[in-house]
């Protein structure tokens, strides 16, 4: 009985991750952006001026992943990439006007998906669903060493965002 129980479970959070990327991905299109540019858009307008290493490092993907995106968002003239004075080696990225709205319209979109999808959960249900699925993260984290330091950003984000 238990494993069947766990396998309805798994089952269910995939189900829950595959609507949440397909959604994800149409509300990217919709507004300009592909699925994944909105935290490499809304990190380059926080800290404008940013390194692509620095956004590599945020995001925890590799820095010719980063790079890859970098162009495509150049191209579509949603950042621009600028020569540091001082060290010539280093280049800075910043948000355009058009990807400023862009990420504007895509946040509003995904914030009004997080909140259709978690009405009616009371702030102690939040916080018992959310030490659930960082619990489940955890158990099969220690197969990779990149998903351990998933989990510690994500717990440094988690921890900042209560302290705010």
């Amino acid at each position: 009985m238990i494993n069947e129980q766990r396998r309805e479970v798994s089952i269910t959070l995939r189900r829950l991750d595959l609507f949440m990327r397909v959604i994800g991905m149409q509300t990217a299109q919709e507004n300009g952006l592909y699925f994944g540019q909105l935290p490499a858009l809304e990190y380059i307008e926080q800290n404008e001026g940013c390194t692509q290493r620095a956004l590599a490092d945020r995001l925890g993907i590799s820095p010719p992943c980063v790079a890859t995106s970098v162009k495509r968002m150049q191209r579509a003239g949603l950042i621009e990439k600028v020569g540091d004075e001082q060290d010539l080696r280093v280049t800075r990225l910043y948000t355009t006007e058009l990807g400023r709205a862009h990420a504007a319209r895509c946040r509003t979109e995904f914030d009004r998906l997080d909140a259709q999808m978690l009405s009616g959960f009371s702030e102690e249900e939040l916080s018992t669903v959310q030490a659930l699925l960082l619990r489940m993260i955890e158990n099969i984290g220690d197969r990779q060493t990149p998903t351990r330091e998933l989990i510690r950003q994500l717990r440094k984000t988690v921890n900042t965002e209560k302290e705010a």
